[in-house]
């Protein structure tokens, strides 16, 4: 691993970061608008948990980790049997190559441009460009925390145990990427984005439609949002990258972490919404 070169693109990440939120936030608090205090903390503290994340990703060779979790945990046979059946180390689909990840993210953030950009709550040039940056922000904090997990863990892929057996050792060719399994970065970057997404969607529906209307459709970006999530999480069985312990991990990761970064720009109103249509709210806070 080019370590220089890992530090660098991170801090590339950083800065967009920056430049993109002090160009279009005002340096006091204004309604629920971040400040500029509040942008470089929050992205100096994603793009250090990205950083540590890769440094211990890729720190040791596959043959020297520590095992800490080798083999199945309860319910993951049942669902391997389920969704994937026979395994192989070539099995694939169409959301596992290199950029599959990606896929999610992306098609997630235009949509919620577009949303902001649409159906405004103050500033429709600032709602969406603090809702990208919180957005952005937070999938870089996944992406730290899903690889601190794989760098920690180490835990083999379901085709290593499968084919392999329960002896992990003296196999050739093995890679760093054959134990990744814990937990799925596929997982948390299409849980994130989709509760993301969903719980602005929901208050844009809850503000724009009328009552009768708003209960008539309420039910629709969950079921998209989080059907597809769920999608993502069991091609990654289905394809015998992951187990089934690793998509719920990497779901409450995801979830989790939009729970924290969406709270960073709610407003009081916002948060009361929230929590008059979900029934079981979170409330997460953290000041800088």
């Amino acid at each position: 691993m080019n370590l220089s070169r890992l530090i660098k693109n991170n801090a590339k990440v950083l800065l967009a970061l920056i430049a993109l939120s002090a160009a279009s936030f005002s340096t006091g608090r204004c309604k629920d608008y971040l400040s500029g205090q509040e942008v470089v903390s929050i992205s100096a503290a994603s793009v250090s948990l990205l950083t540590l994340g890769q440094l211990l990703k890729h720190s040791r060779r596959a043959s020297d980790r520590a095992l800490l979790i080798d083999g199945t945990l309860p319910g993951d046979m049942i669902m391997h049997d389920l969704f994937a059946g026979a395994c192989s180390r070539s099995k694939h689909n169409f959301l596992d190559d290199s950029k599959g990840s990606a896929y999610t993210p992306l098609a997630g953030g235009l949509v919620l441009f577009a949303a902001d950009m649409s159906w405004p709550r103050n500033d429709s040039r600032k709602d969406g460009l603090q809702d990208l940056f919180l957005y952005g922000a937070g999938l870089t904090a996944t992406k730290g925390v899903t690889d601190l997990s794989k760098g920690i863990f180490a835990r083999p892929r379901p085709y290593m145990y499968f084919v392999r057996g329960k002896s992990l050792t003296d196999v050739e060719g093995e890679k760093p990427r054959d134990f990744q399994s814990l937990f799925s970065g596929h997982a948390s970057s299409a849980y994130y984005p989709m509760a993301f997404l969903n719980k602005r969607i929901r208050f844009i529906m809850k503000n724009e439609l009328s009552p009768s209307e708003y209960r008539s459709w309420r039910w629709l970006p969950p079921l998209v949002t989080w059907g597809w999530a769920s999608f993502v999480g069991i091609s990654r069985v289905q394809a015998c990258k992951h187990y089934f312990s690793d998509i719920l991990i990497g779901a409450a990761v995801g979830f989790l972490l939009q729970e924290l970064f969406y709270s960073f720009g709610s407003d009081d109103k916002e948060t009361d919404t929230a929590a008059e249509t979900s029934p079981m709210y979170i409330r997460l806070e953290l000041k800088f």
